[in-house]
């Protein structure tokens, strides 16, 4: 493993240096012809707002431990996340920009500048054609790892798993999507500042790059990532090397099945590693109404991604019940218990911490999209259906 990470590491270095990511765009670029455009000129502004209320048994300081990087106030109605986004898309090209607020910026954006930790999304797009079989992104964007994303609509749970929480939410880079017209698969390749990070360092070396490839077909979807290099550009001598597998089937009857898989090993001063596998069975039980069931263990001898008091190596699993209500196309309720228990004690207050946890949590999510287009007198909504 250790050569391996090495030889991993210097083909990196060589690449970064002779502009290997440039040579490859092109070559890529050749392989994929250029197709009919239509004209595309509009705005697009969407809003979020995902508000709850927590609570802990055994009672808790004010908040939950480090490793949640959501929904980590108790006790009180707070927000978790509420964005704003507005993007603008002309053609070939596209600009995205959003500004986000709530304890969800607060605490996973924490080791960011004060300026950039509202940053949301910040990034310019480019596409070879009308159907996005090769396109460029460059700036702040999504992480392309995981199956959950900051927004807890886009999730089958209310609260996010551990291996979500502690992998990236965003990142910042170039990314290159490679979605050959009439395949079943797409590939995107990646050119990163680090594990999670904006903020560019001086101490800049290496970049980490990754890669995503996803195949789907029919019922099936699977889904392959991984991220290689520097996690901390301060700390460039510390390499990481991680793979996240996502596999979803939707089956017929109503049951949704999605199995996640991380697995990371990291060498600097010392060597660690960790893995992270999570079980999601959602049962739509009529159009409005869904529920979740998740299983999901996180093992991280080390402590090395896992951030828990003291620093104490992590073993947590858990297992909890989600329940969804859809009472408007845009407004959704939802509701979760979750049980969570550690090797070591790690919930609850400091002076008289405990092994096990049980978390009860209620969240509101309103949201909305509009897209205005260019020409006068046209406007397209999916606020109220129109």
């Amino acid at each position: 493993m250790n050569k391996w990470l090495k030889a991993y590491r210097h083909s990196i270095q060589c690449l970064g240096r002779t502009k290997g990511f440039v040579v490859l765009f092109f070559l890529i670029q050749g392989l994929f012809p250029v197709q009919s455009q239509q004209s595309i000129n509009h705005w697009r502004l969407e809003g979020y707002l995902e508000t709850y209320f927590a609570h802990d048994a055994p009672a808790r300081p004010q908040r939950r431990p480090a490793f949640y990087s959501s929904f980590t106030d108790l006790d009180r109605l707070a927000v978790n996340l509420l964005s704003w986004k507005v993007a603008y898309e002309r053609k070939r090209w596209a600009i995205h920009g959003a500004v986000m607020q709530g304890s969800y910026c607060r605490e996973n954006l924490a080791s960011e500048p004060a300026l950039l930790r509202h940053l949301n999304e910040a990034f310019v797009q480019w596409r070879r054609d009308d159907k996005g079989t090769l396109a460029v992104q460059a700036g702040v964007i999504p992480s392309h790892i995981g199956a959950e994303t900051a927004r807890g609509l886009d999730g089958y749970t209310l609260t996010r798993s551990l291996q979500a929480d502690n992998s990236p939410y965003y990142e910042s880079g170039l990314r290159i999507d490679c979605r050959p017209s009439g395949k079943h698969w797409a590939v995107a390749f990646l050119v990163l500042n680090g594990w999670q990070r904006i903020r560019v360092s001086r101490s800049f070396r290496v970049p980490a790059v990754g890669h995503a490839f996803q195949f789907g077909r029919g019922l099936w979807r699977i889904q392959s990532n991984s991220f290689v290099g520097p996690a901390d550009p301060e700390q460039p001598h510390v390499w990481r090397l991680f793979h996240n597998l996502i596999v979803e089937w939707q089956a017929k009857s109503r049951w949704t099945f999605l199995a996640v898989a991380d697995g990371g090993i990291s060498q600097g001063s010392i060597k660690a590693w960790w893995v992270s596998p999570t079980l999601m069975v959602r049962r739509q039980l009529t159009e409005s109404l869904s529920c979740t069931l998740r299983g999901e263990l996180f093992m991280d001898p080390q402590g090395v991604v896992l951030r828990t008091p003291s620093a104490l190596p992590g073993n947590v699993k858990g297992i909890s019940f989600n329940a969804d209500w859809h009472i408007w196309s845009h407004l959704l309720l939802r509701a979760e218990a979750r049980w969570l228990h550690s090797v070591r004690p790690v919930f609850g207050p400091q002076e008289n911490p405990s092994f096990t946890t049980l978390g009860i949590t209620g969240a509101i999510i309103l949201h909305f999209k509009e897209d205005f287009l260019a020409s006068p007198n046209q406007k397209k909504s999916w606020l109220f259906g129109r």
